[in-house]
């Protein structure tokens, strides 16, 4: 996969690149630290069973439930929305759209 990104990089030095992304270290306090790239799967089930573990079935979904892959391209629609739009009205806008706080008597 990575190799692929790299076409111009011969094989070879690509390996010693990815190698040396996978190398151990150590902290400041001396403890092991591994810079392994593990598959996406595996890592977002194990963050599924932890958070099951540690809150409970329907706190974590309810929790998983907030990050999804919206659709579309947001730039392009955005631009597509604003371009026309000074920033004299966009900031009319919001100013617009703001609740107002009232005033108490007292």
């Amino acid at each position: 996969m990575i190799v692929a990104d790299f076409p111009d990089i011969e094989q070879q030095r690509c390996q010693e690149l990815i190698q040396g992304c996978l190398s151990a270290w150590t902290d400041s306090r001396g403890h092991a630290m591994n810079a392994t790239i593990r598959p996406l799967a595996d890592i977002t089930q194990q963050a599924t069973t932890i958070l099951i573990r540690e809150m409970g079935v329907v706190d974590a979904l309810r929790f998983l439930s907030q990050f999804r892959a919206g659709s579309g391209d947001y730039t392009t629609e955005r631009g597509q929305w604003l371009d026309d739009l000074s920033l004299k009205q966009i900031a009319a806008g919001i100013k617009a759209k703001r609740h107002k706080p009232r005033r108490t008597n007292g």
